[in-house]
């Protein structure tokens, strides 16, 4: 996606309004994709000429539930890919929880 390109998120055949926008963020070596919640759900065709204030700036992985303020809808982020999610926590230790190791 070019860096002057705006994703908007999430598509209109998942959902009538616009939650937010999925941006690139460089993370070591590599790159994923992350979703920038608004602060403000916006009416499609209506979208911010510039980025407005955000509820998260960036969701890495996925995320049930998401609300939209307009219509009180839940919405679902299921992005990045898991390649991307498993090489970005890569960069971070496991820790042990109970009896088992979960990657943090």
């Amino acid at each position: 996606m070019p860096a002057n390109e705006r994703k908007y998120w999430p598509t209109p055949s998942k959902h009538a309004h616009v939650l937010g926008e999925v941006r690139q963020v460089k993370h070591g070596k590599g790159v994923t994709s992350a979703l920038y919640l608004y602060q403000a759900s916006v009416e499609r065709g209506d979208e911010p000429q510039e980025l407005p204030a955000a509820r998260a700036r960036a969701i890495i992985g996925a995320c049930s539930g998401i609300v939209c303020t307009i219509c009180g809808q839940e919405v679902d982020w299921t992005e990045p890919p898991t390649e991307a999610y498993l090489r970005l926590m890569s960069h971070y230790p496991a820790i042990a929880v109970g009896d088992g190791v979960m990657q943090s």
